[in-house]
């Protein structure tokens, strides 16, 4: 018997309750904890219909999850490092472009080492209403992080390196620490990837430190996971 296939309505209402969740444990207010429906799904057909995205591990859930912390966390700020071609990112961004979302975010940064993937990136903004706005860099993440100018409000973790895989997270964090904002958010993605469980022992130790961070939570959303953490 085929596996029956979870229907748009019934994602909505599964990211519904994720972000419920996130805003009964303070992660979000509390009363915009609930999932925009409306706005994803116009985000969603200009995504689908505009974007060039060669290969993503992104799931519909997961889009649902990162667009809803979005919208209701409200970041002024928004910091993507590891976003490739921009496709993960859009949907922590879309929500701060007055076009599209809620509200307007001050800055919208994508950070990507690969010159090619980061061209792409700028082309498939530039297909948003307002997605001018949003910076694309062309830099090492670790360059990214010395020079990008605080506080940042929502950091996003998906960078991927050919040396460390993704050990790399914890160091980051590290070093972009200071530069958080109070009660900032960070999700960082691939957490419960099998592939990834070695390279990122250190980073889940490290969002478990209550003198650097406020609370953490895993959301096993799909295969790969996200980890929400709060300054």
């Amino acid at each position: 018997m085929a596996a029956t296939q979870t229907s748009e309505a019934e994602l909505d209402e599964i990211a519904g309750s994720v972000i419920a969740r996130l805003g009964q444990a303070g992660f979000c207010p509390p009363a915009r904890a609930a999932f925009p429906s409306e706005g994803f799904h116009r985000v969603r057909d200009l995504i689908v219909e505009r974007f060039q995205t060669p290969d993503t591990t992104m799931t519909n859930l997961a889009c649902r999850v990162l667009y809803g912390l979005a919208w209701a966390s409200r970041p002024e700020t928004v910091l993507g490092l590891g976003t490739f071609v921009g496709y993960a990112a859009a949907w922590l961004f879309a929500p701060g472009l007055p076009a599209l979302g809620a509200y307007r975010a001050r800055r919208l940064i994508a950070c990507d080492i690969d010159p090619d993937a980061s061209e792409l990136a700028r082309r498939n903004f530039s297909q948003l209403p307002g997605g001018e706005a949003v910076e694309v860099l062309h830099v090492d993440a670790d360059r990214c992080v010395e020079e990008v100018e605080g506080p940042i409000d929502l950091l996003f973790l998906d960078v991927d390196s050919p040396s460390e895989g993704k050990a790399g997270y914890a160091r980051l964090l590290l070093a972009i620490r200071p530069k958080l904002a109070s009660g900032a958010l960070v999700v960082a993605h691939d957490i419960t990837h099998p592939w990834f469980q070695a390279d990122l022992s250190g980073y889940r130790t490290l969002v478990k430190d209550r003198s650097l961070f406020t609370a953490s939570a895993t959301l096993g959303v799909d295969p790969c996971g996200l980890e929400v953490t709060m300054v």
